[in-house]
Parts: structure tokens; C-alpha cells; sequence
């Protein structure tokens, strides 16, 4: 790759004009103290089979060479925006938004790689089916010092395609968040990501699920990323991201009161007490989730899963990460 020219940097509150000629995508990228990582990034990027698109790398005040990193590129369609450090995904993501000029928007955290195809797949879906807002794909979980990941994640076989995911994503997750393409329309009409720092962590999922109250999703069936997972990462806290997941829950409750397929408060109680305790366990704190698992059962004793892990809470410590992986 010819690094002669490095890539444009902005400090916080200046403009720019748009690299290149009317990108069709535009990607956000928020990056902290990046610098393990993102290169390997950055590679996926500019290997795209899809050439219509720019970059905008939000750098939230590191303090390690991360931005050395980004500006030894010489692709002009990869932009440097200069923050004073926030803490938040999401106020890295919605300054990147400010400045995008593409039809559609991709979300790309610092530590992910995505596949050549990733971007070609992705416009051709919603190219094809206007009705569509959002697309996304499965992901591949890459533990930090393996060569390759160990398995893909969501299972999807009984997602619709297309369809609505609103009653889905009530009772978790299920996509990820550099999987996703959507039309930045959507984000104009119905707002950009929350930055309540209640949700850090979860803001992308938060998004999903106001989104897919208003409009139909689809995804590919392969993988499409390869989602990276180290202590560092903030996925790595399972206790407190399923407290801020478990925050969004609360506020889409009161966002969509009326929501026809919106889940009854128990089922609601019930699942999201089961990822509590779950998460407990996997991190070891508190009782190891014993009190939650069994409220979740409580709930509904037919979660066979809760029984398995309320078993493991009682084994060797380290046992339940090592089953979950």
C-alpha cells in the first residue's frame, strides 16, 4: 500500500469538503487510544470490493498514536476529526454524522475487520428493496491473540427477511454494530445515536430498536465482520452493558407504550433478569447471578438455559466463560 500522502485531519469545529466525488456511503468510525488495532482496520476498509465511500474517523482524544496510525493512509476518502475526549461512542459517531454527505450510513468500531465484500452485499440489499432501512449481517466473535474467530453469532434461521425486528430486538441484541448499513434519512427523521452515558456501550442497540419500530430490516446470511473481543473493548464489562442495555429497554418501553408487539412487561422482566444473571456469572461479581437467574425463572421456570447457568453459578470459578466461548 503507497503512503505518500497522509490522510486529511480536521480539529474540532472546522469543515470540510466532501474527499472524492459524492461518496454513496458514508462511514463512522469513533476511535480511543486505537492504536493495537486499528490498522488491521483501516486494511479491511480500503480492500473494499465496494469504492464508493468515505471514512470519517472520529479520534476522541487518545492518548497513544492512534492518529499517527490513520494519517500515515493516503486514500483522500478517509477523513481524521480531532475531539476532546468525551468517553462516548456515540457523541464520536454523531460528530462523524455531522459531516457525512452519503446516502447510506455504515458503523465501524476501531477493533473490527470487515470482509472485502462486506460493503458491495450490503448497498446491493438496500438498493433493491426501497421499503427496507437498515441491513446487517451475522458476526464473527474473534477472541484477542487467536488467528482465527471461533464461531458466528446471531443464529438467524428464524429472523425475518426482510421484516419487522422490533419484538426481537425487545428481548436482546441481536445485531452488530459494524454489521450495520442504513439510510441516513432514517437518522435525520427519527434521530442520531443517544449519548446518555446511562447507555454507553448499548447506544447502537438503542438506535436498533427505535429504528425497527418505524421500518423493516434485513441481512445477509453470512458474515460479514469479524468482531473483535479484548479486555479493553467496551463489550468486555458483561454486567454493566447488560445494565445499560437494560436501560434502552426502559426507554423504549416508554418511547412505544402502545407498541402493538411490544413484549408484556413480565416476558420483558423475565428475559432481561436471565441476561443479568448470565452476565454476573461470565464477570464472577455479586452472587454470580443467582439472585437474577432465579427471578428470571421465577418468571418463566421453562428457560432451560437459566437452569444451566443457576447450575454453573455453583461450580468452579471460570467454569461459565470457559462454556460460553
Amino acid at each position: 500500500m503507497t503512503r505518500a500522502r497522509s490522510a486529511k485531519s480536521l480539529e474540532e469545529g472546522s469543515s470540510v469538503q466532501n474527499a472524492g466525488s459524492d461518496p454513496i456511503v458514508s462511514i463512522l468510525t469513533p476511535a480511543w487510544n486505537a492504536s493495537a488495532y486499528i490498522d488491521a482496520t483501516m486494511k479491511s476498509v480500503v480492500e473494499q470490493t465496494y469504492s464508493s465511500w468515505e471514512w470519517l474517523i472520529v479520534d476522541d482524544g487518545s492518548t497513544d498514536n492512534t492518529c499517527e496510525i490513520v494519517s500515515r493512509y493516503t486514500d483522500p476518502r478517509i477523513r481524521l476529526i480531532r475531539k476532546a475526549h468525551s468517553g462516548l461512542p456515540a457523541a464520536g459517531r454523531n460528530a462523524g454524522l455531522e459531516l457525512a454527505s452519503g446516502k447510506y450510513i455504515a458503523f465501524l468500531d476501531s477493533d473490527d475487520v470487515w470482509l472485502p465484500e462486506k460493503l458491495a452485499l450490503q448497498v446491493a440489499l438496500l438498493e433493491q428493496n426501497e421499503k427496507v432501512g437498515l441491513v446487517f449481517s451475522p458476526f464473527a466473535m474473534w477472541y484477542s491473540g487467536e488467528a482465527k474467530p471461533r464461531r458466528t453469532v446471531p443464529e438467524t434461521t428464524f429472523f425475518p427477511n426482510p421484516g419487522r425486528f422490533f419484538r426481537i430486538l425487545c428481548f436482546r441484541n441481536q445485531i452488530g454494530n459494524s454489521t450495520v448499513l442504513l439510510r441516513r434519512s432514517l437518522l435525520q427523521e427519527y434521530g442520531k445515536l443517544d449519548e446518555d452515558p446511562a447507555v454507553r456501550g448499548c447506544e447502537d442497540y438503542e438506535l436498533w430498536i427505535r429504528l425497527s419500530y418505524y421500518t423493516d430490516f434485513a441481512f445477509t446470511p453470512q458474515a460479514l465482520i469479524w468482531y473483535r473481543i479484548h479486555q479493553n473493548s467496551v463489550s468486555s464489562n458483561n454486567t454493566r452493558n447488560c445494565r445499560a442495555a437494560m436501560r434502552v429497554i426502559e426507554k423504549t418501553v416508554a418511547r412505544f407504550p402502545d407498541a402493538s408487539d411490544l413484549p408484556s412487561s413480565r416476558q420483558l422482566d423475565a428475559r432481561w433478569q436471565y441476561h443479568l444473571g448470565r452476565a454476573q456469572l461470565l464477570d464472577g461479581i455479586e452472587d454470580k447471578g443467582r439472585k437474577a437467574l432465579a427471578r428470571s425463572l421465577w418468571q418463566w421456570p421453562f428457560n432451560s438455559r437459566a437452569w444451566v447457568y443457576l447450575l454453573v453459578s455453583f461450580l468452579a470459578p471460570g467454569y461459565a466463560r470457559r462454556l460460553w466461548r
